[in-house]
């Protein structure tokens, strides 16, 4: 494996960690498509659009706990995601996400290995404020 894929590796193994953090209350997630509540330990970190769109694949707003089922089996349930952020963000910013996941994106290997450390440090910031709350 390259350097670079090492760095994308770990920088998606960060940013995953950090939006499951994001996205859980008291150890539960609701999946934005099918609605259902599950320990978090049942979440993946879906994406609306692609990661393999380079543009959008760290942007938090593509990124939200979503259940295996809908994520692994149902293609991340695309319709459905896509109707649960216009109802969460608004079609003006969701139309946006889209338009940014047209563009072309590459990362240099330091850039990962510095998103994959700032995810970090921000992952064990959401567990301190989850902690003292």
């Amino acid at each position: 494996m390259s350097e670079h894929s090492k760095a994308e590796k770990k920088a998606w193994k960060a940013f995953s960690e950090m939006i499951r953090a994001r996205d859980e209350e008291n150890g539960y997630f609701t999946c934005p498509t099918c609605g259902r509540i599950l320990t978090i330990d049942q979440a993946d970190a879906g994406h609306y659009i692609s990661r393999s769109r380079k543009a959008v694949m760290f942007d938090e707003m593509n990124v939200h706990a979503q259940c295996r089922n809908c994520n692994r089996f149902k293609a991340g349930n695309h319709f459905l995601y896509r109707k649960w952020l216009i109802e969460k963000f608004g079609i003006e910013d969701v139309e946006e996400l889209e338009s940014h996941a047209q563009m072309r994106a590459w990362f240099k290997t330091a850039d990962l290995l510095f998103m994959a450390q700032e995810y970090e440090e921000r992952l064990k910031a959401i567990q301190r404020y989850k902690n003292e709350s």
